[in-house]
């Protein structure tokens, strides 16, 4: 091929670019046209037709967001937590995602790729180096490998059969000791090493031996164990540990902030300079409160899978030519000519959320009490088959229906977290009392509380053997409401089989034949320690108390199964409006669960939980 010259390079990289900026020109006018409460607008959602305008294939098309951030002044006013220190305000433009088959086959096959090498190279950290063949001819180093290539198998069929590995205890403490012990003794004597042959006090090849046996240890070693031990030897060696450098830091900025304040009110005079110190001595006694309110609004999020096809109809034919056309026949190396290979993308699954929210207030300080409010919501979820006419029913799988308007705008799903930790029960001006968290269905709204709202036997009720621990310094109380509205769930079966079967593309295992078949013994022992971990986990850590209630409006489930060329086979069920609550203890250990039915037969629906204060219109 001949040197291309660059103004030849200059014109084909302008006339992408012209082409590239007509596409978005285009699609951002169609869109302004159109807007997203448009009827027409459905109809120019996602890869339905930006792929037919936009100069690339997005997988996640364009968007952007908003963020306003205000920091206050520390006053009078952000001391008695009136005001928020910092204070952020987002809005999330909407975003679209497609994502096809071939897509998942990459990923499945990149994961699949890297969960083999990991078992491939947590396997070959006990691999010996040295081969049995190598040293039979020495009778001292024989028995040694020879231990040592058993335990290299033990430990590889313990990985690849999932054999559970027995508990932490004291003699993997002292083994792990060992090794880093012996890995810094190295390191520093690497180093000094390295040191005396630059002097030359020693040779080079008592350096490289030292090198050699850590570069050994180091493969039986995971990189997080080694930059652990390094850090470890460095500190050892400069006589300085973390808590040092972050003490003196703390120094550093404490000085920093009173040169700062001294500039600030230069001009002073000493009795003016002595109140203001001990004023700052009084307050000083409890840190300033850090305090922070954020408010997040993403008006719609809609995610699309679609199923990729190879387009084997733009192959293009050679035409014949006149000898092939007189019965002669044209020579088989002639190579055919293929156009650019193409891909089409057939949407199949599509889902919706809009108008989500999420709004979270902090109060307080780590050292003495801190309180969180959070608030989620959301306006509406929708997942559609694409497949499916929009007069089927398969179409309309999934769909939440509001159960309340709040600002206007419809509710399908609302929850709510409350936390509060205590770790002094003094009390000043501006604090939270225990009463702001113990009902969470109220949102944030009830972060207004002073610290003289008592709790109400109302609350301590609902609380049930928490009531007696409210008090308790040090614990974290979590408190969290969830509702969500009437749920329409429609399951065709065929589509589900298309879906499962799009999911696992690309998997690949290493394929070992390897099974375990534990006795019943080890059965009944492991089944006896996995209850117990579940038991841990139901009831949280010992310095963990919480409350938990969800509402559910009511769920209307479906599943559609072919039975024959002209019959369905159809499973339908129901649940009425639900109340579930659990409250749980992390010590003493206690865990207590119960529902409810919201509807009663020959009754009005009624329902035991409280409202949401959420106003209506």
């Amino acid at each position: 091929r001949q040197p291309v010259s660059g103004m030849e390079v200059f014109k084909h990289f302008h006339r992408l670019n012209l082409r590239e900026t007509f596409s978005a020109c285009v699609v951002e006018k169609l869109l302004e046209v159109y807007p997203q409460e448009h009827k027409k607008r459905q109809l120019l959602e996602g890869p339905n037709f930006r792929e037919r305008l936009d100069f690339h294939q997005y997988l996640v098309f364009p968007a952007g967001f908003s963020a306003h951030v205000i920091a206050n002044r520390t006053n009078e006013a952000s001391r008695h937590q009136k005001v928020p220190l910092r204070d952020a305000d987002v809005v999330i433009y909407p975003l679209e995602v497609a994502l096809d088959t071939e897509q998942v086959r990459s990923l499945n096959g990149l994961m699949s790729y890297v969960k083999n090498f990991q078992i491939k190279d947590e396997i070959s950290w006990s691999r010996p180096s040295q081969s049995i063949h190598s040293v039979m001819q020495h009778p001292t180093r024989r028995t040694p490998v020879i231990a040592a290539w058993w335990k290299h198998a033990c430990k590889a069929a313990q990985i690849i059969c999932k054999i559970p590995k027995r508990d932490f205890h004291a003699e993997d403490v002292r083994e792990r000791k060992l090794i880093q012990e012996q890995y810094i003794a190295l390191l520093m004597q690497a180093k000094e090493s390295k040191t005396n042959e630059q002097a030359g006090r020693a040779p080079q090849s008592a350096t490289e031996a030292i090198v050699t046996q850590l570069r050994n240890l180091e493969m039986s070693l995971s990189l997080k164990d080694i930059v652990s031990f390094r850090m470890l030897a460095k500190d050892r060696q400069d006589g300085t540990t973390v808590q040092d450098l972050r003490a003196q830091e703390a120094a550093g900025q404490k000085q920093e902030e009173d040169e700062a304040e001294d500039e600030e009110h230069y001009g002073e005079t000493e009795e003016q300079k002595e109140i203001r110190l001990k004023n700052k001595a009084t307050h000083s006694q409890r840190p300033m409160p850090n305090t922070m309110q954020v408010k997040v609004h993403w008006p719609s999020f809609q995610f699309f899978f679609l199923a990729s096809t190879d387009g084997f109809w733009n192959t293009k034919a050679d035409a014949p030519d006149d000898a092939a056309q007189g019965g002669q026949t044209k020579p088989s190396h002639v190579p055919r000519t293929r156009l650019k290979r193409s891909i089409v993308r057939q949407p199949v699954l599509s889902a919706r959320m809009a108008n989500m929210r999420v709004e979270a207030i902090q109060k307080g300080h780590n050292a003495h009490r801190i309180v969180r409010w959070a608030e989620v919501t959301m306006g509406s979820m929708s997942v559609v088959n694409c497949n499916a006419q929009k007069h089927q029913p398969s179409r309309h799988i999934m769909s939440m229906k509001p159960f309340v308007k709040k600002n206007g705008a419809p509710v399908c799903f609302f929850a709510g977290v409350n936390t509060f930790e205590m770790h002094d029960a003094t009390v000043e001006a501006g604090d939270t009392p225990m009463a702001s968290i113990l009902e969470p269905w109220e949102g944030l709204a009830s972060h207004t509380r002073d610290v003289f709202s008592p709790e109400t036997p109302a609350m301590l009720s609902q609380l049930g053997f928490l009531k007696d621990h409210v008090k308790d310094t040090g614990k974290l109380m979590i408190c969290a409401f969830t509702r969500v509205g009437e749920v329409r769930a429609v399951d065709w079966v065929p589509f589900r089989r298309r879906m499962m079967h799009f999911k696992d593309l690309g998997k690949k295992d290493l394929g070992y034949t390897l099974i375990r078949r534990p006795s019943q013994q080890a059965i009944d022992r492991e089944v006896l320690v996995k209850l117990q971990r579940k038991v841990e986990k139901l009831v949280g850590k010992s310095n963990m108390n919480g409350c938990f209630e969800s509402v559910v409006e009511g769920v209307q489930a479906c599943t559609v199964d072919e039975y024959n060329s002209m019959h369905v086979l159809t499973k339908q069920a129901q649940l009425a409006p639900l109340r579930c609550k659990a409250i749980r203890s992390g010590q003493p250990q206690a865990f207590q669960f119960q529902w409810h039915n919201l509807q009663r037969p020959n009754a009005v629906v009624t329902s035991s939980a409280p409202p949401l204060h959420m106003g209506t219109s």
